[in-house]
């Protein structure tokens, strides 16, 4: 299952993902600011509320 992540736009949260920075719930929209490869797949997202979270791409869905 491939998932499309792009910067700079709006994506849905499509699990509940407990982070130290705090919880992001399913249906929650995020802001994708930037990826990180490597052995550490992440996605730096930033809520509605400006708060910045890092997460796997995974977990997230585009919003069309």
């Amino acid at each position: 299952m491939g998932t499309q992540i792009i910067i700079g736009q709006k994506h849905k949260v499509i699990k509940n993902t407990p982070t130290p920075n705090g919880m992001l719930y399913e249906g929650d929209v995020v802001v994708v600011t930037d990826l990180a490869g490597g052995h550490t797949e992440q996605a730096r997202v930033e809520d509605m509320l400006g708060r910045i979270f890092h997460i796997n791409p995974h977990l997230l869905e585009l919003i069309t």
